[in-house]
């Protein structure tokens, strides 16, 4: 088996097709016993596959949790930025006539595009205007008020909340591939031993190294 030629889902099939067989079928069984391989030693191979089954298993899970944090992410920042871009918007109107406030609130210039930019940038747009009560007044009056402003900071806060999550995902995801990367290869050396020996105990029986997934070319 050479496992450059397969995917780690092949594999993980062929490894399996080797072991279980191997293990419930009686013939196979009693002809590796002779060489080594009996019940104990095939039990071995058994749990090293499932070992990194689990493993494998776990890795997808831990990339599914990535796609999930990174969808939520963007619904919620398609919300928060459609509030935000309505806030701003009025606010180049409200204070079209007032420097202070436009280089307080950044109103002027392009919107960021990098994720550290755009928290920067929508976060000293919220905490600027809050902390100044005649500017809230002046907002109010083109009906934005308060609460909606606190509305805009509280989604922009939990985006970068969901932000760090995705950041924990990637982590335990990435954990996950070097702990599955590390079980196949222990289970990976285990079979590529046993086929050596497998070929060697049923030479003369190529109908139960088919069995086994092993074919043999004359």
């Amino acid at each position: 088996m050479d496992r450059t030629q397969l995917s780690k889902e092949d594999l993980l099939y062929q490894c399996s097709m080797r072991i279980n067989n191997s293990i419930n079928d009686d013939a196979i069984s009693n002809a590796v016993a002779q060489y080594g391989y009996g019940a104990e030693k095939l039990q071995i191979g058994k749990t090293l596959l499932q070992e990194a089954q689990i493993t494998s298993e776990n890795f997808t899970k831990e990339y599914h949790d990535v796609d999930i944090a990174f969808n939520e992410r963007d619904k919620m920042l398609e919300q928060v930025n459609d509030l935000y871009y309505k806030h701003w918007s009025i606010a180049k109107v409200v204070f079209k006539d007032n420097n202070a406030a436009q280089v307080s609130l950044d109103i002027h210039g392009r919107r960021a595009k990098s994720a550290s930019k755009w928290f920067t940038q929508t976060t000293s747009f919220y905490t600027n205007l809050l902390s100044n009560q005649n500017w809230l007044d002046q907002m109010n009056t083109y009906g934005i008020t308060k609460e909606s402003i606190e509305e805009g900071l509280a989604g922009v806060n939990k985006i970068q909340t969901q932000n760090e999550l995705i950041l924990r995902e990637k982590g335990d995801a990435q954990q996950a591939t070097l702990i599955r990367d590390h079980k196949i290869d222990d289970l990976y050396e285990w079979v590529r031993d046993y086929e050596a020996i497998a070929k060697i105990a049923l030479m003369d029986q190529p109908q139960l190294l088919e069995k086994l997934g092993m074919i043999i070319k004359n």
